[in-house]
């Protein structure tokens, strides 16, 4: 994720806007941004864990969706109860079990993914980007 190879730029330089706007310069200043950066390197492998997280939501829906369209030619959509459920995986109809199965153990590692991130039981893109924003933010700057 590019957002993870730059954390530590941008939090230098979140650190450096509060000490200007605090009027902290100098040598005090380079000394608490010094002591700042080596707090939050010291944090890097919690923040990890949060990074790991939405990738694997992340990876496991793009997996899904490479898989079903891979696949295209073997599924077919049937609407729900004679409507639509709006939902092109539970309208999936599989052309063999095998396939069936492959298809259901991706959205067996999305579920998996999803409750890793404590998202299981709401699902939108805002909230699962409020949850690991809301992770990172909880990991404490050694």
């Amino acid at each position: 994720m590019d957002i993870q190879a730059r954390d530590e730029e941008m939090f230098v330089a979140f650190f450096r806007a509060r000490l200007d706007s605090a009027a902290v310069t100098g040598p005090e200043a380079e000394t608490l941004s010094n002591r700042a950066r080596a707090g939050f390197q010291a944090a890097r492998p919690d923040r990890r864990v949060s990074y790991r997280q939405l990738g694997a939501v992340i990876d496991a829906a793009m997996g899904l969706h490479e898989f079903l369209v891979t696949n295209e030619d073997e599924i077919e959509y049937d609407p729900a109860a004679g409507g639509s459920s709006r939902d092109p995986v539970l309208e999936a109809v599989p052309a063999t079990p095998e396939l069936g199965e492959a298809m259901w153990a991706r959205v067996d590692q999305i579920t998996e993914s999803l409750d890793g991130l404590g998202a299981l039981d709401w699902v939108t893109t805002e909230r699962l980007l409020n949850l690991f924003v809301d992770r990172l933010g909880a990991v404490e700057i050694r």
